[in-house]
């Protein structure tokens, strides 16, 4: 059906005054819609008009928005194609009967301010960790849970607490490579000796940023490599004296290093892209990464590459995501919340086993343009279906 708005008055409009958003909002019965008002396609179920999509995230500059741009224009597009509407807003845009935020309108080609009734979903794409430690973000969930209105994808995933969850899984408990918290010289220092090479990664880190490869050489030398450099020390006691701080700050977890099975001589990381149908999590695509410069991360930003994931798919690879998608998806909603999207980074070591080294509760872009398109038609379907319209 068509819904109109008025931008000047703020106000919604219909042909026979169906009701809007989660909260009922009726629209204003109108005959004759004037050609200044924007003007939306939307599903009626019941006299009921929808569905409104809400995606959260953090306030931009000159009063705009941030976060993943090209993403949220896709789903938009997308959404509309549905029949629905996506808007974007803060968590400091809600009111008791409304949000406040920014829909593309295709026809102009911009993003334009509106205030909408509340959704009958939202989609948590808030893009810095800083703002989900804030009492706004905290009212927020607060506020949807009150109001029973959906909200997936809940939080960033503190790498600590990511292993911890994940090891109540039998399933999975194997495939992860053992991880210690860094709050005592000596715990470090004998995991070190145990594992001879560990990674230093920041609990809340993302993009592979702040990554290092810490090994014990001879005559107990260190090693640290970064994505730029190696830095050596003569013993542990002057590694510790030297980054105990930011270890502290950025809190630190050591990792035992998996030794990585390589092609052409550099290693390679498959992501596995998941989605949640309704039922369980399913796979919506696999890319591979390979390091060309460094052997620390394989991530794009710091030169890793692009490989099809044909050249390695086996029927063995796709039943192994398949399993470890669908476990891991129940692991996290049974314990943080509804995830309707994550990614996982795993890889094979030498040893011929697969370890799983991260879990990403916000996937980036996927530069494999196949598994973008699914990606954003599977998240329409989810947001859909969550909503109570298909």
């Amino acid at each position: 059906m068509n819904v109109f708005y008025d931008r000047q008055n703020n106000q919604w409009h219909s042909l026979d005054g169906a009701l809007l958003g989660s909260n009922l909002l009726p629209t204003m019965k109108v005959q004759k819609p004037d050609s200044s008002w924007l003007h939306f396609h939307l599903q009626i179920n019941n006299h009921f008009a929808g569905p409104i999509i809400g995606i959260l995230t953090s306030k931009g500059r000159k009063e705009s928005f941030a976060g993943n741009g090209p993403l949220f224009l896709s789903l938009q597009k997308e959404v509309q194609k549905n029949n629905g509407l996506t808007i974007i807003f803060t968590s400091d845009d809600i009111n008791e009967r409304s949000i406040s935020g920014f829909v593309f309108m295709q026809n102009q080609n911009k993003w334009v301010a509106v205030t909408a009734p509340l959704p009958h979903i939202v989609y948590n794409r808030i893009p810095f960790r800083r703002d989900e430690n804030t009492d706004s973000f905290r009212k927020a969930r607060a506020f949807f849970s009150k109001n029973e209105i959906p909200f997936f994808n809940p939080n960033f995933l503190n790498k600590d607490r990511l292993f911890e969850v994940l090891k109540t899984s039998n399933k999975i408990k194997p495939l992860l490579p053992e991880i210690i918290n860094i709050n005592k010289k000596d715990g470090l220092y004998q995991f070190l000796i145990k594992m001879q090479k560990i990674y230093l990664k920041p609990a809340n880190g993302a993009k592979g940023k702040g990554i290092y490869l810490l090994t014990m050489q001879e005559n107990d030398e260190l090693s640290l490599a970064g994505t730029n450099d190696t830095i050596s020390f003569t013993s542990f006691e002057q590694f510790w004296n030297e980054w105990k701080n930011k270890m502290d700050t950025y809190e630190y977890l050591a990792q035992k290093a998996i030794d990585p099975v390589l092609y052409n001589g550099f290693r390679y990381d498959f992501r596995v892209l998941a989605h949640f149908n309704g039922n369980n999590h399913e796979v919506t695509g696999v890319g591979i990464r390979q390091s060309q410069t460094q052997q620390i991360t394989t991530h794009i930003p710091h030169g890793g590459k692009l490989i099809p994931y044909e050249k390695f798919q086996t029927d063995y690879l796709d039943q192994f995501f398949k399993e470890i998608v669908s476990e891991i998806g129940n692991v996290l909603s049974k314990h943080l919340g509804v995830f309707g999207e994550f990614s996982i980074d795993t890889g094979l070591s030498k040893d011929g086993c697969y370890y799983i080294y991260e879990v990403n509760s916000k996937p980036m872009i996927f530069d494999e343009n196949e598994i973008e398109i699914k990606r954003i038609q599977r998240l329409t379907q989810l947001c859909l279906a969550l909503s109570g319209f298909k």
